[in-house]
């Protein structure tokens, strides 16, 4: 399991661009490292795309936080690519169980900020504050 991780990671090491399918069509550059934490906190605002930056490929495209559908649309290519998803989606489990995502990056935090006005950051502050008044 481990080669097949190592090859993955080697294989996913490039850029790519997540947007966020609303009136106007708002994108993001990310790493492969990143994708999750922005489907993740964006997924919360819309429907997202995943493209490679280089070649434009779509992906894989979002309800919300859930992966709608995989692309391309092959047999083949979609059951591995299902696979390979499958393989990042236990290791961002993992990272989460280590408490390693959950929380929006600066980038993606800056993102949402000046598509939104929110701070999710601020806002989970506040929440920790809140809350330790609340006790």
């Amino acid at each position: 399991m481990n080669e097949q991780n190592e090859f993955i990671k080697n294989y996913l090491h490039t850029e790519y661009v997540g947007c966020l399918k609303t009136d106007h069509e708002k994108c993001i550059d990310l790493q492969y490292e990143e994708i999750g934490n922005f489907v993740q906190n964006a997924g919360m605002f819309g429907d997202l795309e995943i493209s490679i930056k280089h070649n434009g490929l779509v992906l894989f495209d979002t309800n919300g936080i859930y992966i709608n559908k995989v692309f391309p649309n092959t047999e083949y290519s979609r059951d591995y690519l299902m696979e390979l998803i499958n393989s990042v989606a236990m290791q961002l489990q993992s990272d989460f169980d280590d408490g390693d995502i959950g929380h929006p990056t600066g980038k993606v935090n800056e993102f949402i900020k000046e598509n939104f006005q929110v701070d999710l950051l601020n806002i989970e502050q506040e929440n920790k504050i809140n809350f330790s008044l609340q006790m």
